[in-house]
Order: structure tokens, then sequence, then C-alpha cells
């Protein structure tokens, strides 16, 4: 009886040891989830940021290429209007 009751105080002082070993690698699982969480962030956050700058280059690129399509043809039309307009030579 001696036996199996020393038997059983080894097998519990096993499983407590266990427990404590998975709460120290829960514990450092959580904090590497944590850290890792926190990266992905600041990656989402750059390339949120990256995003928007290139957003704002391609609204300018638009614009400008608006505005010179605009001034195309505004000119364009003046020449037609020229030539329309311009006595013809005989």
């Amino acid at each position: 009886m001696l036996a199996a009751q020393a038997e059983r105080d080894r097998r519990i002082a096993q499983l407590t040891d266990e427990l404590a070993q998975n709460s120290a690698l829960l514990g450092q699982s959580e904090a590497n989830a944590q850290r890792e969480l926190a990266e992905v962030r600041a990656e989402l956050e750059a390339s949120k940021s990256e995003l928007a700058a290139v957003h704002l280059r391609l609204k300018d690129a638009e614009s400008g290429w608006a505005k010179g399509k605009a001034e195309a043809d505004t000119s364009g039309a003046k020449t037609a209007a020229n030539l329309v307009n311009t006595p013809g030579e005989d």
C-alpha cells in the first residue's frame, strides 16, 4: 500500500511539473503571438500608407492627364478654327 501511495505521489509530482512546463510554454506562445500580431499590424499600416501615397500620385497623374488633354483639345480646336477662318490662297 505504501508503494502504491508513493507511486501516486510521484505521478502527481510529475504531472504538476508537466503542468508548470506547459503553462510556461503557453505564456511564451502567447507573448510570441502578441509580438507577431503587432508586427503584422505595423506592416499593414505601412502598406496602407504606401497605398494611400500611390493613390494620391495616381490622382495627381489623372488630373494632369485630364488637364493636358483639355489643353490639347482646346489647342486643336483653335487650330481647326484658324484653318477654317484663314482665307485660301489662290
